[in-house]
C-alpha cells in the first residue's frame, strides 16, 4: 500500500510539473510570437517613415516618396519708433537667387499664419503690422509645385520700414502634389505585406491629411516623426507625420 501511495504522489507530481512546463512554454512561445510581430510592425513603421520623404519612387508605401525640396527665407522689418505700425514689404525671388522658382508655391507667412501678398511681374508685396524694434516673417517656396496662381488684393500703403532678406535654407517637406498622386492610387496598389494608416497633423494636434485605412483595436504600432507639409493653396505647416501599422 505505502508503495502505491508514493506511486500516486509521484504521478501527480510529474503530471503537476508537466501542466507547469507546458503552460510555461506555451506562454513563453506566445510572449515570443508577440514581441516578433511588434518588432515587425515597427521596422515597417519607420520603413515608411523613411521612405515617404523621399522623392518620387516605387510603388509600394515604403518607397512610394512624398518628399520634395522646399526653400524658405526670413524678411526682418525693423521698426525704429516707439508703436506698433503698418508697413508695405516687396521682394523678388532673383533677390535671394532663385529667379526660376515656381511663383505660385510661394507663401508668406507669420508662423502658421498667411500673409496675403501681391504679385505681379515677379514682385511680391505684402502688409503687415510691426511692433517697435523689429518683426520677422518667413518666405517659403519651391520649385516643382502644381500650385494654381493665389494673387492677392493688398491695400497700397506706404513702405515705412527698412527691411532685410535673410539666408535661403533649404527644407525637406511633404510635397502637396505627392500626397494627390497618393490619394488617386488604391490602396490596395501600395499596401504590402501589412495595414497602414499615414497622416499629417499639425502641432496643435488638427488633422491635415489621412490615407489608408482606420486602424482596429489591438495591436498596433503608431510612429511619428516632425514634418513641414504643404497644404492646398501652398500653406506649409509644421507638425508630425504619423505612422501606424498593424
Amino acid at each position: 500500500m505505502p508503495a502505491q501511495i508514493d506511486y500516486v504522489i509521484a504521478a501527480g507530481v510529474f503530471l503537476g510539473a508537466f501542466l507547469f512546463l507546458t503552460a510555461f512554454v506555451s506562454n513563453y512561445s506566445n510572449t515570443s510570437f508577440s514581441a516578433i510581430l511588434t518588432t515587425n510592425l515597427r521596422e515597417s513603421a519607420l520603413a515608411m517613415l523613411d521612405g515617404i520623404g523621399r522623392d518620387a519612387g516605387g510603388n509600394k508605401i515604403t518607397d512610394f516618396g512624398l518628399g520634395t525640396d522646399a526653400f524658405t527665407f526670413q524678411v526682418r522689418i525693423t521698426n525704429p519708433g516707439s508703436s506698433t505700425g503698418n508697413d508695405s514689404t516687396s521682394f523678388k525671388l532673383s533677390d535671394v537667387g532663385y529667379p526660376d522658382a515656381d511663383e505660385n508655391s510661394v507663401s508668406v507667412q507669420d508662423g502658421d499664419t498667411v500673409i496675403p501678398h501681391a504679385l505681379a511681374g515677379g514682385n511680391f508685396r505684402f502688409n503687415t503690422d510691426v511692433p517697435p524694434s523689429d518683426k520677422t516673417v518667413s518666405v517659403w517656396f519651391d520649385d516643382d509645385s502644381n500650385f494654381p496662381t493665389k494673387s492677392s488684393t493688398v491695400p497700397n500703403i506706404a513702405d515705412a520700414f527698412n527691411s532685410t532678406l535673410l539666408q535661403v535654407e533649404r527644407i525637406r517637406v511633404v510635397s502637396y502634389a505627392r500626397l494627390q498622386a497618393l490619394n488617386a492610387t488604391p490602396y490596395s496598389s501600395v499596401r504590402e505585406d501589412f495595414n497602414f494608416r499615414i497622416s499629417l497633423v499639425d502641432r496643435n494636434g488638427i488633422d491635415y491629411y489621412s490615407y489608408g485605412e482606420i486602424p482596429p483595436e489591438g495591436n498596433v504600432i503608431a510612429l511619428q516623426r516632425p514634418a513641414v507639409f504643404q497644404t492646398q493653396g501652398a500653406v506649409y505647416v509644421k507638425g508630425y507625420l504619423i505612422a501606424q501599422v498593424w
